[in-house]
């Protein structure tokens, strides 16, 4: 590659990197002496990775089975934690704590995925600009790229304001490393007959295993229908490569499969399957977006008679995606489909679709991509829209972080004085502050909304737990009442409430009244009593919360003040005399 491609690659791919860190850096740059320690965090889960982070920096905790919920620090693990141990690591090995590992990663993962990217589309036959294009639409024209018309009001403040895809912590922003590089390594096996790779492929496609589900399922089902298309060409040399790293993959993979099936025997497991966003049924999913993809690679194969290995690979992979979808027909359950669409299928939907408009516009000698007036107003386009989306991200989640910097103060002070994991009580209806405490100390909050979800605890824990720190801070039944219809009951049941996960919420109008009458029932019991059936140590309040708590004689005895930082004061809670 000559100097120029080298410095137009390293000027996108480093702008996509800025673009992706932007609102990180403003956030701490405009607060300037009133930061006080806790960054935005306002990507979807971006609080639970980063517990997670936390949990090995603080903790020395690699198997990261649950750092929100304690006491379930050793059963078996739901979330594999390759990712979360990988930069836990470096951030000890560099002195930085969860969130200044976050930005770093914010910067550096989107620069090094765009290069992947690019070195897979040019392993497919594209040129040098289609891979810069594709890049840059896949890390940042990933919302854009949709058959939802609806996408265009993304422009509008108050509809989308999500921040890039790969905004978001560890799944996909680490996540997708490890993925687009073993799509390349085995795109090397499959096109260049470069079996120099078969082992390297194996290995990635088995540590894939250890980051999530949706992405070792599509390299398997991918590897399925390229083993298939071989078999039926009757090049069974080249079939063996792919046998051989299913086989080389499944090794690396056996303590996983050994954690996954200790998981498995819990006599409650269904009830972790169903809270975690399982599903059971046998119906079918054909996405609009898929079908036109297996559709453009078929007139590339019958129309042009397209017969190079670079279209069987990805017409593998495409109908790999299909596979993924649609196992639920045989197998019978399913974990969160949609996921499938937007972290695997969709990426490989939008590296099949640039390479296939590549190939038909070469054969129709209208070298459009190539062309200046195209290809460097596309660049453009896509980094205006990438930044329009993260000023839209930050003004509408910046307001809740700047809020949440009187917490500062007490988190650090709770960190370094507070015995290691002891557990903190929060008023339940304050979801941010419960998520800050796992984030930033090396203790446990009494209740976890991120964690219940993907814990292997019981049902009945997870409702336990609201229900005592709802009835200790004195809520009324119609006021708890708010918290059990919150996100239609998605609190205590998971991702199974919502529709698009196979739920709805008429199906929980029963389980909510149920609960609202096990609340009802809690009325004479001891506050205190019900509240250490599970393991707690310390109550944090905010000024609204210390004027219910410490207007309660009977509660107000037995807390210790600890500390009292401007909004918010610790209090150990002390025995009955």
């Amino acid at each position: 590659m000559d100097k120029r491609k080298v410095l137009f690659l390293s000027i996108f791919f480093i702008a996509v990197g800025l673009v992706h860190v932007y609102p990180d850096i403003r956030f701490i740059c405009e607060l300037g002496h009133n930061f006080k320690g806790i960054p935005l965090m306002g990507a979807s889960d971006e609080s639970v990775y980063l517990s997670r982070i936390a949990g090995v920096i603080y903790r020395n905790d690699l198997r990261l089975a649950n750092v929100g919920v304690y006491g379930h620090q050793n059963d078996p693990v739901f979330q594999p934690p390759l990712a979360e141990v990988v930069e836990g690591l470096l951030g000890k090995a560099f002195g930085l704590n969860a969130w200044q590992v976050d930005i770093a990663a914010t910067f550096l993962f989107p620069v090094l995925l765009c290069f992947l990217i690019y070195l897979l589309v040019k392993n497919l036959g594209s040129s040098f600009k289609t891979g810069i294009l594709v890049s840059l639409s896949v890390t940042l024209g990933y919302y854009w790229i949709t058959p939802d018309f609806r996408a265009i009001f993304s422009l509008s403040p108050g509809y989308f304001n999500q921040a890039l895809f790969f905004v978001r912590p560890i799944s996909p922003q680490f996540h997708f490393i490890p993925f687009i590089l073993t799509l390349y390594f085995i795109s090397k096996v499959c096109i260049e007959k470069d079996y120099v790779f078969v082992v390297p492929s194996g290995i990635l496609a088995g540590l894939l295993f250890y980051t999530s589900v949706y992405y070792w399922t599509f390299i398997y089902a991918g590897l399925f229908a390229l083993l298939i298309i071989e078999l039926f060409r009757k090049r069974l040399d080249h079939a063996k490569n792919f046998l051989f790293i299913y086989i080389i993959s499944f090794i690396a993979g056996i303590p996983y499969l050994l954690s996954a099936a200790a998981l498995n025997s819990l006599p409650y497991f269904s009830e972790i399957f169903l809270r975690g966003g399982g599903l059971y049924t046998h119906q079918h999913m054909l996405p609009i977006m898929e079908i036109i993809t297996l559709f453009f690679l078929v007139i590339m194969r019958f129309v042009f008679k397209e017969k190079k290995e670079y279209l069987y690979y990805m017409i593998s992979f495409a109908a790999g995606g299909l596979i993924c979808l649609n196992q639920q027909v045989i197998t019978g359950k399913t974990v969160e489909p949609m996921h499938w669409q937007s972290y695997t299928n969709k990426a490989f939907i939008i590296i099949c679709l640039f390479t296939c408009a590549s190939f038909i516009l070469k054969n129709k000698k209208a070298r459009l991509l190539n062309f200046a007036f195209l290809f460097y107003p596309a660049c453009f386009l896509f980094l205006a829209l990438g930044t329009i989306q993260q000023n839209l991200y930050y003004s509408a989640r910046s307001g809740v972080f700047r809020g949440l910097q009187g917490m500062g103060g007490i988190l650090r002070d709770i960190h370094k004085e507070i015995p290691a994991d002891a557990v903190i009580l929060t008023d339940p209806f304050n979801l941010e502050e419960e998520r800050m405490i796992s984030v930033f100390t090396k203790n446990y909050p009494y209740i976890s909304d991120s964690f219940f979800i993907t814990s292997a605890m019981k049902d009945k824990e997870v409702e336990e737990r609201y229900l005592f720190a709802l009835y200790f801070f004195g809520y009324s039944a119609s006021e708890a009442e708010k918290l059990f219809k919150f996100m239609d009951g998605g609190l205590f049941k998971g991702m199974q409430v919502h529709p698009r996960y196979g739920g709805t919420a008429e199906k929980n109008d029963a389980y909510i009244n149920a609960l609202k009458q096990r609340y009802l029932e809690l009325a004479g019991h001891d506050p205190l009593s019900l509240l250490r059936r599970y393991r707690v140590d310390y109550v944090m309040l905010n000024v609204q919360g210390q004027g219910r708590i410490l207007g309660n004689n009977k509660i107000a005895k037995i807390l210790n003040l600890r500390y009292n930082k401007g909004l918010y004061s610790l209090y150990k809670l002390e025995k009955y005399e």
